[in-house]
């Protein structure tokens, strides 16, 4: 996948290598509601407010690069640049207190790590001028897994489901999947033009592509090895990201773009749709059991959110955001990271 960071912002701060605790009292939601439009027009005056949350990370080197909530637990995964070469996870039970956890420490330059739960927990990284890792273990201890793939491979985030692991290339059509998360099997029987990220419905896994004949499609498998192209040929050249609500509607975005699809249950109708904000999928997500859906762009602090992944109106957000890079939802409440654009880190939060 396409880099979900914002370029070109760096932290000064160093953490030394044991984990370090802190406390939060949070922050109330100020305001609810939603204002939503239909398709076309322009952006309507609000959406849901969102308010600053600390996790007492905010000046760490380690940048905030995705947040899951997995096994109960909130993780935000980070990546790093210079001058130390090294990834944490920074997580929390209760989204109020944080702590870090180191996960390398060497001579590897901003990796960029995905995760998934089955258990155990998986990352995966994406690591300059050379193959991806694949790591397995707990939040507290990793062992890094040798993964098949090459030096051509920029890997998406792994995914969970019907006791397999899946992980895809977004370079190259390579995808492979494991029991376990430690012995891994490249998979040669669908091939695409371009993976995008897939996700686990509940049932199957589901994927937005660029298919065998190069057409943007969403095709779907049981066991993460064989999969189908789905009746629907959606209406965005570039399909990347994709979110879905309780397996009855899908809503999918493409590269760099504010345009997207929502897509009915049976994969058969796709209806084109705008987030009304300021382009780019990366981060975006849906609530996997309602109604309530939200999508940040990761290349700047727009956010928007829909009651119906149909209509979209533009969030408020705090003042000192300037990247919103990513967000997960935990059933009662979302939780955002990003920064604010001056080597520091940034997160804020928000009920239903």
């Amino acid at each position: 996948m396409r880099s979900l960071g914002p370029a070109g912002w760096a932290q000064h701060g160093f953490f030394g290598l044991g984990a370090k605790t802190f406390g939060n009292p949070g922050g109330a939601l100020s305001g609810d509601g939603y204002f939503v439009n239909g398709q076309g027009g322009g952006p309507p005056p609000g959406g849901k407010v969102w308010t600053t949350l600390t996790t007492g990370f905010e000046s760490s080197q380690d940048q905030y690069y995705r947040i899951y909530y997995l096994n109960n637990t909130w993780v935000i995964t980070t990546t790093t640049g210079t001058p130390a070469n090294r990834n944490t996870v920074i997580v929390s039970t209760d989204g109020v207190h944080w702590v870090q956890h180191l996960v390398q420490s060497g001579s590897v330059i901003r990796d960029t790590p995905g995760l998934a739960f089955g258990p155990p927990f998986v990352m995966s990284r994406n690591v300059n001028g050379g193959a991806p890792l694949i790591s397995e273990g707990s939040l507290l201890g990793w062992t890094t897994r040798a993964s098949s793939f090459s030096a051509a491979d920029t890997v998406n985030d792994p995914v969970f489901g019907n006791g397999v692991f899946l992980l895809v290339s977004n370079s190259t059509p390579a995808y492979a999947t494991s029991p376990n998360g430690v012995t891994w099997t490249q998979q040669t029987t669908y091939v695409p033009t371009q993976w995008g990220q897939p996700v686990f419905d509940g049932t199957r896994f589901v994927c937005p592509v660029m298919g065998v004949s190069n057409t943007p499609k969403i095709a779907v498998s049981a066991d993460g090895v064989n999969w189908t192209e789905s009746a629907v040929t959606l209406g965005i050249t570039d399909p990347t990201v994709l979110g879905f609500n309780a397996s009855t509607q899908y809503v999918v975005g493409e590269n760099s773009d504010d345009h997207g699809d929502s897509i009915n249950g049976a994969l058969t109708a796709a209806i084109p749709i705008s987030f009304n904000d300021a382009g780019g999928p990366s981060g975006w997500i849906a609530y996997a059991s309602g109604s309530d859906w939200a999508r940040c762009t990761a290349i700047n602090a727009s956010v928007s959110s829909s009651p119906n992944g149909t209509s979209w109106g533009t969030d408020t957000v705090p003042a000192a955001a300037a990247f919103i890079v990513n967000m997960a939802w935990n059933g009662a409440e979302w939780i955002a990271v990003g920064s604010t654009g001056a080597a520091q880190n940034f997160s804020m939060t928000r009920g239903p």
